[in-house]
Protein backbone atom coordinates (compact mmCIF):
# COMPACT_ATOMS: atom_id res chain seq x y z
CA UNK A 1 0.00 0.00 0.00
CA UNK A 2 1.07 3.20 -1.26
CA UNK A 3 0.51 6.44 1.92
CA UNK A 4 -0.12 9.70 0.80
CA UNK A 5 2.40 12.27 2.28
CA UNK A 6 0.36 15.38 3.68
CA UNK A 7 1.59 18.88 3.64
CA UNK A 8 3.67 21.37 1.81
CA UNK A 9 6.59 21.37 -0.61
CA UNK A 10 9.30 23.54 0.51
CA UNK A 11 8.70 25.64 -3.22
CA UNK A 12 5.05 25.97 -2.57
CA UNK A 13 6.04 27.40 0.94
CA UNK A 14 8.55 29.87 -0.61
CA UNK A 15 5.72 31.21 -3.31
CA UNK A 16 3.22 32.08 -0.44
CA UNK A 17 6.91 33.52 1.73
CA UNK A 18 7.51 35.06 -1.33
CA UNK A 19 3.83 37.10 -2.23
CA UNK A 20 3.50 37.50 1.25
CA UNK A 21 6.88 39.56 1.28
CA UNK A 22 5.79 41.78 -1.76
CA UNK A 23 2.58 42.44 -0.83
CA UNK A 24 4.32 43.80 2.94
CA UNK A 25 6.57 45.75 0.73
CA UNK A 26 3.78 47.50 -1.20
CA UNK A 27 1.39 47.60 2.16
CA UNK A 28 3.61 49.22 4.70
CA UNK A 29 4.73 52.38 2.89
CA UNK A 30 0.65 52.66 2.15
CA UNK A 31 0.54 52.49 5.81
CA UNK A 32 2.56 55.33 6.85
CA UNK A 33 1.55 57.43 4.14
CA UNK A 34 -1.88 57.39 5.17
CA UNK A 35 -0.98 57.82 8.97
CA UNK A 36 0.76 61.30 7.96
CA UNK A 37 -2.08 62.26 5.87
CA UNK A 38 -4.61 61.31 8.93
CA UNK A 39 -2.70 63.45 11.21
CA UNK A 40 -2.34 66.22 9.12
CA UNK A 41 -5.98 66.85 8.76
CA UNK A 42 -6.15 68.69 12.31
CA UNK A 43 -4.38 71.63 10.42
CA UNK A 44 -6.88 72.82 8.23
CA UNK A 45 -9.68 72.92 10.34
CA UNK A 46 -7.53 74.80 12.84
CA UNK A 47 -6.59 77.24 10.13
CA UNK A 48 -9.38 77.87 8.47
CA UNK A 49 -10.95 78.49 12.35
CA UNK A 50 -8.78 81.07 12.83
CA UNK A 51 -8.80 82.71 9.14
CA UNK A 52 -13.10 83.03 9.70
CA UNK A 53 -12.54 84.60 12.92
CA UNK A 54 -9.77 87.40 12.01
CA UNK A 55 -12.65 87.75 8.97
CA UNK A 56 -15.24 88.78 11.59
CA UNK A 57 -13.36 90.50 13.38
CA UNK A 58 -11.44 92.60 10.89
CA UNK A 59 -15.11 93.61 9.49
CA UNK A 60 -16.32 94.55 13.34
CA UNK A 61 -13.68 96.34 14.15
CA UNK A 62 -11.45 97.33 10.56
CA UNK A 63 -8.53 96.22 11.69
CA UNK A 64 -6.78 92.06 12.86
CA UNK A 65 -7.23 91.29 16.35
CA UNK A 66 -4.99 88.90 18.55
CA UNK A 67 -6.21 85.47 19.59
CA UNK A 68 -8.40 86.49 22.61
CA UNK A 69 -9.48 89.60 20.93
CA UNK A 70 -10.96 86.89 18.27
CA UNK A 71 -12.08 84.21 20.69
CA UNK A 72 -9.62 81.74 18.94
CA UNK A 73 -8.12 78.91 21.06
CA UNK A 74 -5.27 76.56 19.34
CA UNK A 75 -5.50 73.22 19.28
CA UNK A 76 -3.41 71.48 22.58
CA UNK A 77 -2.00 72.83 25.46
CA UNK A 78 -0.79 76.51 25.83
CA UNK A 79 3.43 76.53 26.18
CA UNK A 80 4.09 80.08 25.98
CA UNK A 81 1.72 82.82 24.92
CA UNK A 82 2.66 82.47 21.38
CA UNK A 83 3.54 78.76 21.51
CA UNK A 84 1.01 75.97 21.92
CA UNK A 85 1.51 72.04 20.96
CA UNK A 86 -1.05 69.61 20.48
CA UNK A 87 0.02 65.79 20.20
CA UNK A 88 1.55 66.52 16.65
CA UNK A 89 2.03 69.82 15.83
CA UNK A 90 3.20 72.68 16.93
CA UNK A 91 1.22 76.35 16.46
CA UNK A 92 2.01 79.98 16.80
CA UNK A 93 0.88 83.52 15.19
CA UNK A 94 3.37 85.99 14.63
CA UNK A 95 3.06 88.98 15.75
CA UNK A 96 1.66 88.66 18.85
CA UNK A 97 0.77 92.32 20.18
CA UNK A 98 -1.90 94.16 18.38
CA UNK A 99 -2.39 97.61 19.87
CA UNK A 100 -5.61 99.41 19.06
CA UNK A 101 -3.38 102.19 17.43
CA UNK A 102 -0.99 100.99 15.37
CA UNK A 103 -1.88 97.61 15.06
CA UNK A 104 -0.13 95.24 12.21
CA UNK A 105 -1.42 95.15 8.96
CA UNK A 106 -0.71 91.43 8.65
CA UNK A 107 -1.08 88.65 10.85
CA UNK A 108 0.62 84.67 10.47
CA UNK A 109 -0.42 81.79 11.59
CA UNK A 110 1.37 78.46 11.68
CA UNK A 111 1.47 75.04 12.32
CA UNK A 112 5.15 72.78 12.27
CA UNK A 113 4.54 69.36 12.57
CA UNK A 114 6.92 68.01 15.70
CA UNK A 115 7.70 64.33 14.03
CA UNK A 116 8.16 63.34 10.37
CA UNK A 117 4.60 62.82 8.56
CA UNK A 118 6.21 61.95 5.27
CA UNK A 119 9.56 62.23 3.17
CA UNK A 120 8.73 66.03 2.47
CA UNK A 121 6.89 67.24 5.40
CA UNK A 122 9.50 67.32 8.15
CA UNK A 123 9.23 68.51 11.77
CA UNK A 124 11.19 71.50 12.92
CA UNK A 125 10.65 73.00 9.61
CA UNK A 126 9.83 76.72 10.30
CA UNK A 127 6.14 76.73 9.65
CA UNK A 128 5.10 74.15 6.98
CA UNK A 129 1.38 75.35 7.17
CA UNK A 130 1.29 79.08 7.15
CA UNK A 131 -2.16 81.72 6.59
CA UNK A 132 -1.16 85.35 5.87
CA UNK A 133 -4.20 87.60 6.62
CA UNK A 134 -3.84 91.34 5.92
CA UNK A 135 -6.21 93.81 7.16
CA UNK A 136 -7.99 94.30 3.88
CA UNK A 137 -9.39 90.51 4.36
CA UNK A 138 -6.95 89.17 1.69
CA UNK A 139 -5.64 85.37 3.04
CA UNK A 140 -2.91 83.35 1.88
CA UNK A 141 -2.91 79.82 2.63
CA UNK A 142 0.56 78.06 2.04
CA UNK A 143 0.57 73.98 2.69
CA UNK A 144 4.85 74.60 2.81
CA UNK A 145 6.39 70.81 1.92
CA UNK A 146 2.70 69.14 2.88
CA UNK A 147 0.92 69.67 0.08
CA UNK A 148 0.76 66.06 -0.43
CA UNK A 149 -0.83 66.02 2.87
CA UNK A 150 -3.24 68.79 2.72
CA UNK A 151 -3.47 69.17 -1.35
CA UNK A 152 -6.44 72.27 -0.75
CA UNK A 153 -5.14 73.80 1.95
CA UNK A 154 -3.79 76.58 -0.59
CA UNK A 155 -7.27 77.50 -1.60
CA UNK A 156 -8.13 77.97 2.24
CA UNK A 157 -10.58 81.12 2.70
Amino acid sequence: MNKQKKGFTLIELMVVIVIIGILAAIAIPKLFAMTGKAKAQEVPGAAGTWSKLQSAFVMEKTRLGNNTEISYKFPGATVSSNTHKSSGFEYGVNPTSFPETGAPTTVTWTASPIANLSDKCISNSTGAWTVNQDVNDAITADPGNCIDLTPNFDKLK
